[in-house]
C-alpha cells in the first residue's frame, strides 16, 4: 500500500467541531447570501424537523473572538432551534485567523452542497467577494466559479439586483419572479415594483408570460403617459385580479389580453374584427386562419387538421389542378 500523503491541500480550512451555546452565536451575519430570508419565520417543515430530530446538518460558524461566533451558513436552522427553546447545538467552526478567500470557498462549497446557487444568491456572493477585496481580485476569481458573465457592464447590471426590496428578492430567489423580470424592476419606481410583484405572484405567470406582461405594461404606460402602477390600478385590470371565479393561469391570459388592448388599441380592434370574420367562415373543427404579424400585409394562411398522412394525401389529390373535375 502506498504511503498516505501528509501534504495539506492549499488554503484548506481547518474546521473544528464544537457544541456551541446559542447565546454565543450572533443572530445576524454579514456573510449571509440571503439576508432577505434570514429574519423570516422558519418554514413549518423546518420547524417540525428541528423539533423532532434536532439540526441534522450542523451550521457552519466563524470564530469571531473569545466571546462568540458569526454564522456562515445555517442561520434559519439556528433560528428555528432558538424559537423551539434550544440552548446549544453541534457546529463546525472555522478559526478566527482564516483568510477571507478561504471563508468564501467554504461558503460556496457549503451552499452548493445543499443545492445550486440561485442567481440572487450568486449576486450576494459576488458582492461579498467584492467587499473582501477592494482590488476586485476575488470578485474576478469567483465570477468564473459562479459561471457569471465576465463583461464589466453585465456584472454591474447583476449587482443592481441588490437594490431591490426584500420581498421582490425573495420571490426571485424562490422562482416566482424570473430574473429577467427582476432586472426590469431595477429601473422602476418603488410603487411600480410593488404593484407588478403583487400581480405576478398572484397569477403565477411563467417566465415567457412575465416577459410579455412587462413589455405590454411598459407600452401601455408610455402610450397613456401614466405610471405602471396607475395602469395596473385601472378598473378593467383590477376587475380581473379580484375575480374569484378565475384561477391564476386564467387571470394571467385575461391580463395579457387587457394590457394588449391598452398598449395597442387599434391592433386589438383589428384582432376582434378578424375573429368575427373568421367565425363567419364556419371552418371545420380544428381549422383556423392566420394573418400576418400586426396585419402588416393582406396575406393569410389557412391551417387545416388531418387525421393522418392518407387523409392529407387524398385531400391534396383532390386539390391539384390536373385532378380537378375528375371523378375520385
Amino acid at each position: 500500500m502506498p504511503p498516505v500523503s501528509t501534504t495539506e491541500v492549499p488554503c484548506a480550512p481547518r474546521c473544528a467541531w464544537h457544541v456551541c451555546p446559542l447565546r454565543r452565536i450572533a443572530a445576524a451575519s454579514p456573510w449571509s447570501l440571503h439576508p432577505f430570508l434570514d429574519q423570516e419565520e422558519p418554514a413549518a417543515n423546518l420547524m417540525a424537523s428541528v423539533r423532532e430530530r434536532g439540526i441534522l446538518h450542523p451550521p457552519l460558524l466563524l470564530s469571531e473572538n473569545e466571546a462568540g461566533f458569526v454564522v456562515l451558513s445555517g442561520a434559519r436552522r439556528l433560528r428555528a432551534l432558538r424559537l423551539l427553546g434550544g440552548q446549544e447545538t453541534v457546529c463546525r467552526v472555522a478559526p478566527q485567523d482564516i483568510d477571507q478567500r478561504a471563508i468564501l470557498l467554504l461558503l460556496l462549497d457549503e451552499h452548493q452542497w445543499h443545492s445550486p446557487l440561485t442567481m440572487v444568491e450568486k449576486v450576494f456572493f459576488l458582492a461579498l467577494a467584492a467587499r473582501c477585496s477592494p482590488s476586485q481580485s476575488l470578485a474576478d476569481e469567483f465570477i468564473q466559479r459562479l459561471a457569471l458573465p465576465r463583461h464589466g457592464r453585465q456584472v454591474m447590471d447583476l449587482l443592481k439586483l441588490l437594490e431591490l426590496p426584500p420581498e421582490i428578492l425573495r420571490d426571485a430567489h424562490n422562482g416566482r419572479l424570473s430574473i429577467a423580470t427582476a432586472f426590469a424592476m431595477t429601473a422602476l419606481a418603488a410603487d411600480d415594483r410593488q404593484a407588478i410583484a403583487i400581480i405576478l405572484t398572484q397569477t403565477q405567470m411563467g417566465d415567457n408570460k412575465q416577459n410579455r406582461f412587462m413589455q405590454l405594461l411598459a407600452a401601455a404606460a408610455e402610450l397613456r403617459q401614466q405610471s405602471q402602477a396607475r395602469i395596473l390600478d385601472m378598473p378593467e385590470i383590477a376587475a380581473i385580479v379580484s375575480d374569484q371565479a378565475m384561477n391564476g393561469p386564467q387571470k394571467a391570459q385575461r391580463l395579457l389580453d387587457a394590457l394588449a388592448a391598452l398598449a395597442s388599441p387599434d391592433l386589438c380592434a383589428a384582432e376582434r374584427q378578424f375573429a368575427k370574420w373568421q367565425s363567419g367562415l364556419a371552418l371545420p373543427v380544428g381549422a383556423r386562419v392566420e394573418h400576418s404579424p400586426a396585419f402588416e400585409s393582406d396575406a393569410l394562411r389557412l391551417i387545416l387538421p388531418f387525421g393522418g398522412r392518407p387523409a392529407l394525401e387524398e385531400f391534396w389529390r383532390r386539390m391539384r389542378p390536373q385532378d380537378r373535375g375528375k371523378k375520385p
